[in-house]
C-alpha cells in the first residue's frame, strides 16, 4: 500500500498534469491576412466560443430590425 502511494505521487500524478497541461486547446488566433480581409469585407474582429478565439463578426443585413419570428430576420 506504501508503495502504491508512493507510486501514485512519484510518477502517476505529475505525468497526467503534465499531459493534461498541454492537452488543452488554445484559442484561435486570426493571422494578419484573415483580420484584414474581415475587415475589408465590413467585419469587426470579437472575441467567440467557449474557448475565447478570435472570429469575424459581420452584423446581418436587417441588424437592428424587430421580427416576431424566424422567417422575418435573416439570423432567424
Amino acid at each position: 500500500m506504501a508503495c502504491f502511494r508512493m507510486c501514485l505521487k512519484t510518477a502517476v500524478l505529475p505525468a497526467l498534469t503534465a499531459v493534461s497541461a498541454s492537452a488543452q486547446p488554445q484559442p484561435k488566433k486570426l493571422s494578419d491576412a484573415e483580420r484584414k480581409e474581415c475587415l475589408a469585407t465590413g467585419g469587426s474582429i470579437g472575441i467567440m466560443g467557449l474557448l475565447g478565439g478570435e472570429g469575424c463578426v459581420h452584423p446581418m443585413p436587417d441588424a437592428g430590425k424587430p421580427c416576431t419570428d424566424g422567417s422575418q430576420c435573416k439570423a432567424g
